[in-house]
């Protein structure tokens, strides 16, 4: 799927460090914005940021788990293979983000500003996309296993072969969204929110059955 989404603005020279828990605490308690830098091959859990400005930086193979950034502005930002499982990204502002091969289970992404903003396969099970504003934004391959996605504004908003088995769906509006190459197996939908929903034939047939229709 060709979608024009605006790819993170990052420069090829990049200031490479291998401390990441502390280049990133140490950036915070001086007030400074974390810029131009190259994280690779590290791990941190537990680590707690809050109200930061993270930009032009790529985080490979990372692994930041049970970790907290609210509040954060990341721009020009490429995550590649890294393991972001039960951490919080509540509040924050993701602009021009690329997130490759990344795991985030159990993450925490309400009440974030999504813009030009794309991840490729990725496992985002049990996530919660809650309170989203999105705009130009693609999710490619990425599985939403038992997720929550309520309250969202959606805008050129797309979804391609995901998997949204068990996900539930609450004051989302649905119209122009389409579904007809991801799965959607056992999927909690109010009935109102289905008007302008594109899905496939089988999976019409399945929806069909929250209106309480008996097709032979």
């Amino acid at each position: 799927m060709e979608i024009n989404i605006n790819k993170p603005n990052i420069l090829l020279e990049k200031l490479k460090s291998d401390r990441l828990e502390l280049t990133l605490l140490s950036c915070q308690a001086n007030e400074e914005n974390i810029k131009y830098f190259l994280f690779e091959e590290q791990s941190s859990t537990n680590l707690d940021l809050y109200n930061i400005e993270i930009s032009n930086c790529k985080f490979l193979n990372c692994s930041i788990t049970n970790s907290s950034f609210e509040k954060t502005f990341f721009t020009d930002i490429i995550f590649e293979n890294c393991d972001f499982s039960n951490s919080n990204f509540t509040n924050c502002n993701l602009t021009r983000c690329l997130f490759i091969n990344c795991k985030l289970v159990g993450a925490n992404i309400s009440e974030s500003i999504l813009y030009n903003f794309k991840m490729n396969k990725c496992n985002c099970s049990y996530i919660n996309l809650s309170e989203l504003e999105t705009k130009n934004v693609l999710f490619n391959e990425v599985s939403f296993n038992n997720s929550s996605l309520k309250m969202n504004t959606l805008e050129n908003t797309y979804f391609n072969k995901c998997d949204f088995t068990l996900s539930q769906f609450y004051k989302t509006t649905l119209k122009g969204i389409d579904f007809s190459n991801s799965i959607i197996d056992g999927i909690s939908i109010p009935i109102s929110e289905l008007k302008g929903l594109t899905v496939n034939t089988l999976q019409a047939i399945e929806l069909s059955k929250m209106l309480g229709i008996i097709i032979n």
